[in-house]
């Protein structure tokens, strides 16, 4: 990454950081009085010397306490800034962060489950516990202007000290000759050490992204270790030896990885600190030899020497750090291409409108369904109609397409060609967050997570608690959960606290819960009652059919028992829609149908009985 692209990407950090608009000048500040302590002291440190020497007490006295005041003063400056910086650096950490997870939550689906963006975000998120996150590439970029001020200052004074050049060319260090050897001595050391730490920073940047892929892994298994979902697995199979021996595995393979880091750090540090002191202690020779001959005072000596020590160690200094910063932002800048990221798919405008009757009509004409770069058609010239108000099935074997179609409907994913309706209007010119509103959809994956379990079924931290308990009696588990030791606030699982664990049908009851919370006119099921045995799948739709009331349903299901009570059922199989009607009409019209019924009916006979 060059200089300019640098700059490019520290402008679009600090933009990220908009909120903290006093950052760059606090980072001014605090760079400028850090760097110019030194050189107050140099100054008044030569100013004092020479006094002492020519027996100017009272000016030694005034020098030392205008000595004392200033780099007290500048000192508090720089404490003060030092600090207010901590806390912004990790302030615009949390900031960037917040904006990225924000972005993951409103992002176009499709775009989110893409590799090449899981790619980024696991390159993303391995660079930053390998190398550091937003506030250390904050920290450095202050380091960088710290050093660019010292670095300024030093040259001045270096210059001054190159401008005394007698023309008297009778000692070697009183001629014109000496001078000009020791500014090329001093441009070659510049050059030699800028080359060397490049080399080094180039090579231990190499060496830190080779080792991404074994962070990552190393990282995966430890957190497998504390997954308590998959420690019964490890236990009763016996993994725990595969996991350890893998565990180990990749971090030897990381121990030569950082023993080299060691030996190229250590061996171009030394070099460039070996040709340091060796032309420090030529410049000593320069500068003292000029006191001798009385060029410059004694007190200079100590002046002109530490400034191009200061010089040379900031030098050295900014050329490593910038080094980090360019391979910092070799990951970093995917928080802003991320957060910038278009959601073109998300522009519609139109409001939906609010209606008391929940007649919202969908329609689905021609649509077609194949994912980026491959040729098979997930669902292929699918018509149909869901009519407000009633109950409908989709049914068909694993793979013929149902998730997906529910996933298009919700605008998950847009069509390959043709269009979905919403009461005659194409889906996608509504108003995306809106338009989500309709719809309470469980999935079959769905989640709950490590919050109270009232949260978990508000989707808010501001739960009305009658409404919970409500939605919990009727769903038959509200007796259950108030025998937990804190009722509906108990929290969920142990990832943060000493948590309740849920069985599977008791969790699968709370999502149901969350969807009937959301009170939306459109009413989804999509196989969330998969892991349960037929018999109990089929008396939890049967009561959720009863629970819905007289909104307009959708359930999803390779199983048969949620057709019985449906008044339209879709047939599905291998994505395209092959018939349509009633349980009595596919029976008698559609082969499919009758097989998957005859041969799952056995599990249904208290529902045909009834």
């Amino acid at each position: 990454m060059k200089f300019k692209q640098v700059l490019v990407e520290t402008h679009h950090l600090l933009q990220l950081s908009a909120k903290n608009n006093c950052l760059l000048y606090l980072m001014i500040l605090n760079s400028l009085t850090t760097s110019i302590i030194p050189f107050v002291n140099l100054y008044f440190s030569m100013l004092i010397l020479d006094s002492v020497l020519y027996q100017s007490f009272d000016l030694t006295f005034t020098y030392a306490i205008v000595m004392i005041v200033l780099s007290f003063i500048l000192d508090c400056i720089s404490k003060f800034t030092s600090q207010r910086l901590i806390a912004k650096y990790r302030f615009c950490n949390n900031l960037v962060t917040q904006d990225t997870i924000s972005k993951s939550f409103t992002i176009e689906f499709d775009e989110l489950e893409k590799i090449e963006t899981i790619e980024k975000l696991n390159y993303l998120d391995n660079g930053i516990n390998g190398a550091g996150d937003v506030g250390s590439q904050l920290h450095d970029i202050n380091l960088c202007i710290q050093y660019a001020f010292t670095t300024f200052f030093s040259l001045i004074f270096v210059v001054i000290l190159f401008l005394h050049v007698p023309l008297d060319a009778s000692y070697f260090f009183t001629s014109p000759l000496s001078t000009i050897i020791m500014i090329l001595l001093f441009l070659l050391l510049i050059m030699i050490i800028f080359k060397l730490q490049k080399i080094s920073s180039q090579k231990i940047n190499e060496m830190q992204r080779s080792n991404i892929s074994t962070n990552s892994k190393s990282s995966y298994i430890f957190n497998v270790l504390l997954d308590l979902n998959q420690s019964l697995d490890i236990r009763l199979n016996k993994l725990n030896h595969v996991i350890q021996t893998n565990y180990l595995k990749y971090k030897k393979n990381s121990l030569p990885m950082y023993l080299q880091w060691g030996i190229v750090f250590g061996r171009y540090n030394a070099l460039s600190s070996l040709l340091v002191e060796l032309y420090a202690g030529l410049t000593y020779i320069f500068v003292c030899a000029k006191a001798y001959y009385g060029i410059i005072s004694l007190g200079s000596v100590l002046m002109y020497t530490g400034a191009i020590s200061q010089f040379i160690v900031s030098v050295q200094k900014f050329i490593s750090t910038f080094a980090s910063i360019t391979y910092r932002f070799e990951y970093l800048h995917i928080h802003s291409d991320f957060i910038h990221h278009p959601n073109i798919h998300y522009h519609g405008t139109l409001p939906i409108e609010k209606r008391n009757d929940f007649e919202y009509e969908f329609e689905c004409r021609n649509v077609s369904f194949k994912y980026p770069n491959t040729e098979f058609y997930v669902l292929e010239n699918v018509s149909l109609q869901f009519n407000i108000g009633q109950r409908h099935a989709i049914v068909g074997q694993n793979g013929a397409g149902k998730t997906t179609l529910i996933k298009l409907l919700c605008r998950l994913y847009i069509p390959t060609s043709g269009t979905i309706y919403l009461n005659g209007i194409d889906i996608q010119k509504y108003d995306f967050d809106e338009y989500i509103k309709i719809f309470s959809v469980v999935f079959q994956d769905y989640q709950l997570f490590s919050f109270p379990i009232n949260e978990n079924i508000a989707g808010s931290s501001n739960p009305i608690n009658e409404k919970v308990n409500t939605i919990l009696s009727n769903i038959h588990i509200l007796d259950t959960i108030n025998n937990l030791p804190e009722g509906i606030v108990s929290t969920l699982y142990k990832d943060n606290t000493d948590g309740v664990i849920l069985s599977g049908g008791q969790s699968q009851k709370l999502s149901i819960a969350r969807a009937l919370y959301k009170d939306a006119p459109f009413i989804i099921l999509d196989e969330p009652t998969a892991a349960l045995d037929p018999i109990s799948e089929s008396e939890t739709y049967l009561e959720f059919n009863q629970l819905v009331g007289g909104k307009t349903s959708i359930f999803i299901s390779h199983r048969m028992s949620s057709c019985i009570f449906c008044d339209k059922i879709f047939v599905f199989d291998h994505g395209k829609l092959i018939s349509q009607g009633n349980h009595v009409e596919l029976l008698k019209s559609c082969d499919i149908y009758n097989q998957l019924w005859h041969a799952q009916s056995k599990h249904y006979q208290h529902i045909i009985s009834e």
